[in-house]
């Protein structure tokens, strides 16, 4: 029976997880990455669209009209400000750490909320400190199935455009 690519991706860094974490507490670190992974996909299109538009409107427009705006630039309900993408974080391993959290500081409100219900600053810190977290950064980019070679399948769930 062949193996399922989504399966082999969650046990790849379920191995890695071995020894700092208990079985039962592997989805604390395999679920946001997960949903790291996914969103970092689906916004890699317009990716630069937003960081120009961000620039563009700078410190002059008001937090909520540039909240509108790169909304539309990212064609989502969400987006990233950030310049680092999930790949581009392993370029640094010394500065993992504060690059990642740089990360996920950069998602819209609405995406910040859901890794602060995870408590992923928490596992983040807990990783580092087992030597683990480069490892798991470096394992969630690879490619998975909700990626193409050049794109995105799909919508992400529960994405609604009105």
């Amino acid at each position: 029976m062949p193996s399922k690519p989504g399966a082999n991706f969650i046990w790849s860094i379920a191995n890695l997880l071995r020894g700092p974490y208990k079985p039962k507490e592997y989805g604390d670190v395999v679920l946001p990455m997960t949903i790291l992974r996914r969103l970092d996909c689906v916004l890699a299109a317009t990716k630069d669209a937003v960081l120009s538009e961000q620039k563009r409107s700078g410190d002059r427009t008001a937090k909520d009209l540039l909240d509108v705006k790169l909304r539309k630039a990212a064609k989502y309900s969400f987006y990233n400000t950030s310049p680092y993408t999930l790949p581009s974080l392993t370029g640094d391993s010394a500065n993992i750490k504060a690059n990642l959290l740089s990360y996920v500081d950069g998602f819209s409100d609405n995406v910040r909320d859901v890794f602060t219900r995870f408590g992923f600053e928490e596992q983040v810190q807990r990783l580092e400190e087992a030597n683990a977290l480069y490892l798991v950064v470096q394992e969630s980019h690879r490619p998975s199935p909700t990626t193409r070679e050049h794109g995105v399948r799909g919508r992400p769930p529960g994405d609604r455009r009105y």
